[in-house]
């Protein structure tokens, strides 16, 4: 049985920015600053700032501060990546399917965002 497709818009616009609310702590162990590129259906920009306090979510690129790890990813590998973080994630990674500039070990810690009990 496939996974129900994820919306991508509300997970970064409303599931995790309220995850990033509720589990702040955790969010922080998570640590990074991260800009997320979302290409295709469904797609968009967003930048993370798990170190802040309380931690930050926002659509666009922030231009006052560098990410410490920019990740580009296809929406379609995106859900992939949702669906399961742990054994899609260091999959599409070796496959170039997920490119990761920066800090690469950092990709390994943003894919925790999706293990955090969900809000909704």
């Amino acid at each position: 049985m496939e996974a129900m497709a994820v919306d991508i818009l509300w997970l970064f616009d409303e599931q995790l920015p309220a995850q990033f609310e509720r589990h702040a702590d955790r969010v922080r162990e998570i640590g990074g600053t991260y800009e997320v590129r979302i290409t295709g259906r469904d797609g968009g920009e967003w930048f993370l700032d798990m170190y802040a306090d309380p931690p930050v979510i926002r659509p666009g690129i922030a231009e006052e501060q560098e990410a410490e790890c920019t990740l580009t990813i296809a929406s379609a590998d995106f859900q992939k990546l949702h669906t399961n973080p742990v054994m899609n994630g260091m999959t599409l990674y070796t496959q170039g399917k997920i490119k990761a500039y920066g800090d690469p070990a950092l990709y390994s810690r943003f894919t925790q965002l999706f293990t955090l009990p969900r809000v909704y």
